[in-house]
Parts: C-alpha cells; sequence; structure tokens
C-alpha cells in the first residue's frame, strides 16, 4: 500500500498541528468580521434625492430635535433621518440635539452628513464640548448660499446646567436674504426666562425677515411666550402643532417663529426616526419688494 503524502493527512483534533490550524481559522474569521464591519461603516450612503421650493412658488421650512438619530427603536440611524429631511421636501432645516464626532453617534460629523446626503449647505453651533468625546449643538442646512453664520451662548440659572445655545444664520433666497434662527431651550422655567430674553433681544436686532425655529421646551400657550411674541409671531397661530413624544404626542414644543414673511401652512408630519416630530411650515416665495 502505498502511504498517503502527508499534506493529505488530516490533523487530529488534539494534535499541535490542530491546534494551530483551529486558531488560524478563528482569526481568518474574526479578520473577515472586522473588515466587513469598516468597509459598511465607511462605505458613503446613496444621496438622497428630494423635490423643493420653486423659485417664485413657495419656501419651505422644517424644525427637527433629531435626538443625534436615534429614533424610538433606540437605533441610531441618519439615512433615517435623512429620509424624513428629504421626504418633507424643505428647503431650510434647523436641527436640535445633533452631535459631531461623538462616541454615541459612531463619531460622525452630523450636520455635515446630512447636508451632504441632501446636497445642502450646513452650519453648525456648539454649545456642549466634551474634550475628545466630541460636540453637542444645533445645526442649520440650507438649500440656498449660507452668507454669515453665528452661534450665541445663551444665559442658564448656574453652571450645572447643560449650556444652550443660538444659531443664528444669513440666508440668500433669491433676492432676498433671511436671518434665520435655530435654537433649543432648557428644561426649567428659570432657564427659560433667561434664554427667552436674550433669544428675542438678538432676533429684535435683525434686519429683514427673520425666522425662528427650535425645541423651546414651552407650549405655546405657555405665559413666557410673550417674550417672543410681542415682536414674533408662530406659525399654527392658536392650534397647538403637538411634535411630543412621536408616537404618541401630548405636548407642542417644537416651534417656528415669523417676522416678514407669512406663512401659507403649518403642520407636523409623521415620524419615529427620533422623540419628536418635526414640525414643517410653507411661506410663500419672498418677494424681494416687501
Amino acid at each position: 500500500m502505498v502511504p498517503r503524502p502527508t499534506w493529505l493527512c488530516r490533523p487530529g483534533p488534539g494534535s499541535s498541528v490542530g491546534r494551530q490550524m483551529r486558531r488560524q481559522y478563528v482569526i481568518l474569521l474574526a479578520v473577515i468580521a472586522l473588515t466587513m464591519f469598516v468597509l459598511q461603516a465607511v462605505q458613503p450612503s446613496a444621496r438622497t434625492t428630494l423635490t423643493g421650493a420653486v423659485p417664485g412658488e413657495q419656501l419651505v421650512f422644517l424644525s427637527y430635535n433629531i435626538r443625534h438619530g436615534r429614533g424610538l427603536d433606540r437605533r441610531v440611524s441618519l439615512d433615517r433621518i435623512a429620509t424624513v429631511l428629504a421626504d418633507s421636501g424643505a428647503d431650510i432645516i434647523g436641527l436640535n440635539e445633533v452631535d459631531r464626532r461623538v462616541p454615541r453617534s459612531r463619531w460622525q460629523d452630523q450636520a455635515r452628513f446630512l447636508g451632504q446626503q441632501l446636497g445642502f449647505n450646513h452650519v453648525f453651533g456648539t454649545n456642549v464640548r466634551w474634550a475628545l468625546l466630541g460636540e453637542y449643538g444645533n445645526a442649520l442646512l440650507s438649500r440656498f448660499p449660507i452668507t454669515e453664520y453665528r452661534n450665541y451662548r445663551l444665559p442658564g440659572p448656574d453652571g450645572r446646567s447643560e449650556p444652550r445655545g443660538l444659531l443664528v444664520a444669513k440666508i440668500r433666497v433669491g433676492q432676498v436674504e433671511l436671518n434665520v434662527g435655530v435654537t433649543h431651550l432648557g428644561v426649567t422655567a428659570a432657564e427659560r426666562r433667561g434664554q427667552l430674553a436674550e433669544v428675542a433681544r438678538i432676533m429684535a436686532e435683525l434686519n429683514g425677515p427673520v425666522i425662528l425655529l427650535g425645541d423651546f421646551n414651552l407650549s405655546a400657550s405657555a405665559p413666557e411666550m410673550e417674550i417672543l411674541t410681542q415682536t414674533l409671531s408662530r406659525a399654527g397661530g392658536g392650534e397647538p402643532l403637538l411634535t411630543y413624544p412621536a408616537n404618541r404626542p401630548v405636548a407642542d414644543i417644537d416651534h417656528l417663529f415669523y417676522r416678514g414673511l407669512y406663512p401659507i401652512r403649518a403642520e407636523v408630519l409623521e415620524s419615529e426616526a427620533s422623540d419628536h416630530r418635526p414640525v414643517r411650515v410653507i411661506f410663500p416665495w419672498p418677494d424681494p419688494g416687501e
């Protein structure tokens, strides 16, 4: 009988060669799994297609607290947020609770990612900075050119409260320059009183049409809102726009205020991509003669 070549012989499970082969097999599987994970993480998502304003007809705004892309299913998905934004047909979008290079949202620059997905310009206003663990704040996305912007620090009652801010940008829409602000106010009445006063002061000093969007943590019927409504009007009038919680909204805390433009319609869109629902407000195309 002719002996089999040694390279055809299968080593026994207890042999040193067998143990070595098993180790190599496990390492190979780990490398393959890691490679697939990295490729999936770095692979760019397809750009979301959307339809927006037709010059001379309408201009669409959206205010949305995205909770760093974490939906009601506890899954973080910016692709899902991008789909909500695209489906809204919005031209100018104010976002709250946006991460920038934070571990919980996979180190993404979320404003930049969403801007790239939509083909929009974007700016980000940092309110919280965690050293090596990234930043957190508000963002503004715009189909139109953003000519300048500034992030204002809002007052808080003490050093223990989460820092809040107001991001203000000038956006060129046709022949009109709009002043657009995005803010996210505090959770206590003591915080909000001072913050509302500062927001009202800043917005009152702006020349030209003004739009203010955001999560105010405050109902439209709250007495404190008079600080803003002395100089700005709220989209939706006396009707509450219920946005929170997203699955069964009972609170109207996300709003859009305006001056110099007059809305056609204000509505809340259904989505569970965050714990808030977005507010969409449609304006006529701005007239440079007004």
